[in-house]
């Protein structure tokens, strides 16, 4: 299969260059237009230069083209900054055709995205499909190879303000186009985009059935997968399964799309062990100094920042710190997105509730709580909160805690008592998890480990033998490997090496 697509990569390729090459601009237009993704993902120079070598004449008749070229010069940007985008008013009737219009829409939605300039961004995103909808059938098939782009565009400048339902319909409609004309890299793409928006919301089912349809052997550019690794790395994360999780983060690697910073920010953020709370800080601040102001202060990304810089800091044991943090990224202004707000509000009453102030945090998570616009997310961790600063009797924090097991969102357990999680019927390895991030240093009657067992796998960590561990602790190594044995099956592992990773991600090596 690698090797058909790659032919088809390399044939398209040399039939550009080619026409180029001959001056064939009418060619050279429709298969610009009808491999824009191809090229986006395989060769953006010679995208560039292609545009670039369009005479005027087919510029002035097709004023498309001026946007498409600032779009792909913005690609080629390394910063990801807006100022490769040209803000091109946009043409109407004899100045231009439906692809003009949306194009050059579609550049101003990015652009204004990317300067943090959101209500602009998605007035654009809806001045498109609002020309989308109204045009004839006719014009709507003609530009139908090029549209798969311009709507996964529109969807990200809705889903940063917040608007979930909006962007679900665009990438939606995106997805389906694309696989109507083999548009590989966009389906993809905007599979990966719906799949985070329903894991980030809370709503694991629908989020796993659209990773089901992505096909990941498919030669997808990892900036276009962005969505569908941070949605599988939460996934994982929810389940307390740290090490799935970086795996993921670390197949991503550098390679994010510029505009999902915050969003892996936030995925990291839940996974960091505490020698790694400065990488993460140290991360935030250089995305606060090298983009715009506003990306860190409107919109969804300061709700993912926020989550992230108080789970870092409560890790760090400087609430206070996390107080002030949430205080500077406080949005202002309209437009900010009532997702945003929640997940602003949410982090404050953790942040307060770390500092010892159960008053405050209190008023911060019942407000959450009773917002209809939170997400089963926001709502169990805020419902979860709520049971245990009000102190409540052990069968309500029970009830509380039963849809966050009913949606397998168990990270957010981890502020029950270890007395209630052991009674929550959670598989060992799970349970063993959540009260080693509780702070439990207690064995538990469904699986935690015995004081003598987590002195053998310190042991096991640093590298030491079965004869040496036995050495070390005066017993004989059939009694070291009983208690391997008893290990393996609490931490629901059956290798050496498992336990050993387990026990770092959960710090429960000391």
């Amino acid at each position: 299969m690698d090797g058909i697509m790659g032919e088809r990569r390399t044939a398209i390729t040399d039939a550009v260059r080619e026409a180029v090459s001959a001056r064939r601009w009418d060619a050279v237009v429709l298969l610009l237009e009808h491999n824009w993704s191809v090229l986006i993902a395989e060769d953006l120079p010679l995208l560039r230069d292609a545009i670039a070598s369009l005479p005027d004449e087919v510029r002035r008749a097709q004023p498309r083209w001026e946007a498409a070229g600032a779009y792909v010069a913005h690609l080629m940007s390394s910063s990801g900054s807006a100022v490769a985008y040209r803000d091109v008013a946009p043409r109407t009737g004899a100045d231009g055709g439906l692809l003009d219009t949306l194009t050059e829409l579609t550049s101003r939605t990015a652009g204004r995205r990317s300067a943090g300039r959101l209500d602009e961004a998605t007035q654009a995103a809806r001045l498109a499909r609002e020309a989308l909808d109204g045009a004839p059938d006719a014009e709507r098939v003609a530009v139908q190879y090029s549209l798969p782009h311009l709507m996964v565009q529109w969807g990200r400048s809705h889903e940063l303000v917040g608007d979930e339902r909006s962007a679900l319909v665009e990438y939606t409609e995106a997805h389906d186009l694309g696989v109507i004309t083999g548009d590989a890299v966009i389906t993809s793409h905007a599979a990966g985009r719906i799949a985070w928006v329903h894991a980030v919301a809370g709503r694991r089912l629908p989020a796993e059935q659209w990773l089901d349809r992505i096909d990941e052997t498919a030669p997808v550019p990892l900036r276009y997968r962005t969505g569908e690794i941070l949605a599988r790395a939460l996934l994982a994360a929810d389940v307390v399964d740290f090490a799935a999780a970086r795996r993921h983060l670390d197949s991503l690697g550098q390679q994010a799309h510029p505009d999902s910073w915050a969003e892996q920010l936030f995925v990291r953020s839940l996974v960091a062990r505490p020698s790694e709370v400065h990488d993460v800080l140290r991360e935030s601040q250089q995305h606060a100094v090298s983009k715009p102001t506003a990306l860190s202060s409107r919109g969804m990304d300061v709700g993912y920042l926020a989550l992230s810089l108080v789970r870092v800091r409560v890790l760090e044991r400087r609430p206070l710190r996390a107080l002030a943090d949430l205080t500077d990224l406080a949005p202002s202004g309209s437009g900010d997105g009532t997702r945003s707000s929640v997940m602003l509000e949410l982090a404050t009453a953790f942040a307060e509730a770390a500092q010892g102030d159960a008053t405050s945090a209190l008023r911060s998570a019942r407000s959450v709580a009773r917002r209809a616009s939170a997400r089963p997310r926001w709502c169990a961790m805020a419902d979860l909160l709520l049971a245990v600063l009000r102190g409540e009797p052990d069968d309500r924090m029970r009830e509380a805690a039963m849809p966050a097991v009913a949606d397998r969102q168990l990270l957010a357990l981890q502020v029950l008592p270890t007395r209630i999680l052991a009674t929550l019927g959670l598989p060992a390895r799970e349970l063993q998890a959540l009260l080693a991030l509780a702070g439990s240093r207690e064995p538990s009657p469904t699986g935690a480990l015995t004081p003598r067992e987590r002195t053998v796998l310190a042991h096991l960590v640093r590298g030491e033998t079965t004869e040496g561990i036995a050495s070390a602790l005066f017993v004989s190594p059939n009694t070291v490997k009983t208690q391997l044995r008893s290990i393996y099956r609490k931490l629901g592992v059956t290798r050496r090496d498992e336990a050993v990773e387990i026990a770092r991600d959960l710090h429960l090596e000391t």
